[in-house]
């Protein structure tokens, strides 16, 4: 953190200043803000990409993060029955938002929900689980919650290198 300005290391230190709740809004707001006028689609190939990028801007938040959902994750495999857990799990359009954008306090009880939605996928396609090649049901549960939280993780990283990307790490005043 040594090469921080004295703005940004204001900025950490009044963030530590912060309970856990005035943590997670400001990492949301600040967020939500980028994203209002941050295009985080991929339109190079795009016939008119500046339009595009317009029309993105108009879609909810929650749409354009769920069009950044990592697929490296055996999780996903579900899209292949388009069984869309994620979106299943998180119904409310804020909440998706609030999960991949807030802090990481609530990553463990959204993880827990991911694994249940996902189990719930498994079932509903009768796809074959952990369980039925020798692992105990302890050790499936505690591989797909370790799944779970490193997706999020991902979902949450790739959001965030995307934002950096389009923004890059040094913008003036008058860009926002």
């Amino acid at each position: 953190m040594d090469n921080l300005t004295d703005d940004e290391n204001r900025l950490v230190r009044l963030f530590r200043c912060l309970d856990s709740r005035g943590k997670d809004k400001v990492l949301i707001e600040t967020a939500l803000r980028l994203l209002r006028v941050t295009p985080i689609g991929d339109h190079y190939f795009s016939q008119n990409p500046v339009q595009d990028r317009l029309e993105e801007l108009a879609d909810p938040i929650a749409e354009r993060l769920y069009g950044m959902m990592p697929y490296d994750s055996y999780l996903t495999d579900l899209h292949n029955y388009d069984y869309h857990f994620a979106e299943i799990a998180w119904e409310v359009e804020d909440e998706a938002a609030d999960i991949l954008l807030g802090t990481s306090k609530y990553d463990q009880e959204a993880a827990d929900h991911l694994v249940e939605v996902y189990l719930e996928g498994t079932y509903e396609f009768n796809i074959p689980l952990p369980t039925e090649f020798g692992a105990t049901e302890e050790e499936m549960m505690a591989d797909l919650k370790d799944e779970a939280l490193k997706f999020i993780n991902s979902w949450r990283e790739k959001i965030l290198n995307t934002i950096e990307e389009r923004r890059g790490s040094k913008q003036s005043d008058t860009d926002l």
